[in-house]
C-alpha cells in the first residue's frame, strides 16, 4: 500500500493508511458495520479529491496542466534523440518525448512510458498532461548509455495512458547503438623480496614486491583499466599498495594530458591498443608468521568501462569483469618464477546481423590459447547450444558453430571461452529477428 506523512489538524504527522482508520471512526455516526461502510464513501471522497488537488498543484509546479476532462483526443506519441543517429557507448544522450494531440477535442492527464529489455530509460514516466487538440507537448530527460554496449538495435516499447481512456501500447522503436571496440588484456606479474636475510626466499617480517605489466592486446581502448591486489591471509599479510591504475592519463579524447598527474574526472589513465604499462604492488610479511605458511593473493585486472556488458550485466555472467590470477607465497620458500599470462581469443567468423529477418540464425568463429584451452561454450538466450570440452586434453585452437531457430524479437548471444588456467573471456551479440512480413506490415510506423 502507498504510504505517504499526512499532517493534520493539530500537527502530528501519521501515514496515510492510520489517517484514513482516524478519519474514518471520526465521521461515522456510529460504530456498527453498516455505518462505518456508510461513512467509508464519504471518507474516500473527501481523501481522493484532497489527494487529486495535491497532484495537480505538484504538476502545476512542474509547468504541467493536470486537469481531468474527457478521452476525444487522439493522442501521438514520437522519440527524438539528441544527438541523432545511433547511441554512443559511454555517451550522454537526450531523449525527446513529444506527444501530438491529432483528435478532434483535447487530451487529458496524458501519461507516456517506456519499457525496454536492459533499463537504458532509467525513469521511464513521462507525464505530459493536457495536449489541446492541434498541439504538441514535450518532455525530456539526459540518457547515460552504458560504456559496453555495443552495435545492437535496443526495443522500447511505447505505451500511453489518458484520463477516462484504458492504458494502450502505441508502438515499438528500435534504438540503435554504435560499434565498439575492447579491450583484451594480457599481463605478467614478478615477485620481487626485498630487504631479507636470505635473497630469494620470502621470510616473515620481510618487505615484498609484486611487479606487473599490464598489456592491452586487444582492438579497443582500455578507458578505466585497473589492476588490484587481494588479501587472502588475514593479519599474516599487510597489504600497502593495492590498487593501480595501469595506463597513461590521458583526456576523454585520449590526449595525453601534460604534466602527466594524479588522474582526476577530465583527465585519467588509460590504454591504447598495444600499449603496455608497468607498476608494483607492496606487501609486508606479518613478523609471527610460522615457516611454511602459504600466504594467499588474488591479482584482479579489468576495466571499469570497457567491458562486455550484454555478458555481465544482461546475462548475468558477473565473473567475466575481473580477471583473476592466484598469486601464493610460501614463508621460508623460494621467491615463486614469473608468470606471463593472457585471456584466450576469440574471433567471430561468421555473425548474424544486428536485425535479420532469418529466423535461423548462425553464429561461428574460433578461440584460440597458447596455453590450452579446457572449455568453449555458447549460449543462445541463456541456453547451451554449444560445447566444446577439452579438460581432459587442452588444445589451442577451438573451432565453434552453433546455429539456432529464433522467435521474433531481440536474441542475445555470448560465446564463453575457458582457458587450463581458468581465466575466462566472452564476445556477446544481440540480435533483433524481425516477426513474419504479413505482421510487419500490420505494425505501425
Amino acid at each position: 500500500s502507498r504510504k505517504s506523512a499526512i499532517c493534520t489538524s493539530d500537527g502530528v504527522g501519521m501515514e496515510t493508511p492510520v489517517w484514513l482508520a482516524r478519519d474514518l471512526i471520526l465521521s461515522a455516526e456510529g460504530s456498527t458495520r453498516t455505518e462505518l461502510l456508510l461513512a467509508a464513501q464519504r471518507v474516500l471522497k473527501r481523501h481522493t479529491e484532497r489527494e487529486r488537488d495535491a497532484i495537480a498543484a505538484r504538476f502545476e509546479a512542474l509547468g504541467l496542466d493536470w486537469r481531468e476532462g474527457p478521452a476525444s483526443g487522439e493522442p501521438m506519441v514520437t522519440l527524438k534523440w539528441d544527438p541523432q543517429g545511433p547511441l554512443v557507448p559511454g555517451g550522454s544522450h537526450t531523449l525527446e518525448v513529444q506527444v501530438e494531440n491529432r483528435g478532434e477535442g483535447d487530451a487529458h492527464q496524458v501519461v507516456v512510458w517506456l519499457e525496454d529489455p536492459i533499463g537504458l530509460v532509467r525513469e521511464p514516466e513521462f507525464p505530459i498532461g493536457l495536449v489541446p487538440s492541434g498541439e504538441t507537448r514535450v518532455w525530456r530527460q539526459q540518457v547515460k548509455v552504458p560504456h559496453g554496449l555495443s552495435d545492437q538495435y535496443i526495443p522500447v516499447d511505447i505505451h500511453l495512458r489518458e484520463h477516462g481512456r484504458s492504458a494502450h501500447d502505441l508502438t515499438v522503436q528500435r534504438v540503435a547503438v554504435a560499434p565498439r571496440k575492447l579491450p583484451r588484456f594480457g599481463w605478467r606479474w614478478q615477485v620481487e623480496d626485498e630487504g631479507g636475510a636470505e635473497p630469494g626466499v620470502i621470510e616473515s617480517g620481510e618487505h615484498v614486491r609484486v611487479m606487473l605489466e599490464v598489456r592491452n592486446e586487444g582492438p579497443g581502448w582500455a578507458t578505466a583499466p585497473f589492476a588490484l591486489l587481494r588479501n587472502r591471509s588475514g593479519r599474516d599479510v599487510e597489504l600497502t599498495e593495492a590498487i593501480l591504475h595501469p595506463g597513461i592519463a590521458r583526456t576523454p579524447q585520449g590526449v595525453p594530458c601534460v604534466p602527466q598527474g594524479q588522474a582526476d574526472a577530465t583527465c585519467r589513465p588509460q590504454m591504447a591498443p598495444g600499449e603496455s604499462w608497468t607498476g608494483s604492488f607492496d606487501l609486508t610479511v606479518g613478523e609471527e608468521v610460522p615457516d611454511g605458511s602459504v600466504l594467499g593473493l588474488d591479482l584482479g585486472i579489468g576495466d571499469e568501462r570497457a567491458y562486455d556488458w550484454l555478458a555481465i550485466v544482461e546475462e548475468g555472467f558477473d565473473g567475466l569483469y575481473e580477471i583473476a590470477d592466484p598469486i601464493l607465497l610460501t614463508v621460508r620458500g623460494p621467491v615463486p618464477a614469473a608468470v606471463t599470462e593472457q585471456v584466450p581469443l576469440i574471433v567471430l567468423d561468421r555473425v548474424p546481423a544486428a536485425v535479420t529477418s532469418n529466423r535461423l540464425v548462425t553464429l561461428s568463429g574460433r578461440v584460440s590459447d597458447p596455453q590450452g584451452l579446457a572449455y568453449v561454450v555458447v549460449y543462445a538466450d541463456g541456453d547451451k547450444v554449444f560445447l566444446q570440452d577439452n579438460s581432459a586434453s587442452p588444445s589451442v585452437q577451438v573451432p565453434f558453430t552453433a546455429e539456432v531457430m529464433l522467435e521474433a524479437g531481440r536474441h542475445v548471444w555470448v560465446v564463453l571461452a575457458t582457458d587450463t588456467s581458468g581465466h575466462q573471456t566472452s564476445r556477446s551479440r544481440a540480435v533483433w529477428v524481425e516477426p513474419p512480413t504479413e505482421l510487419v506490415r500490420a505494425l505501425p510506423e
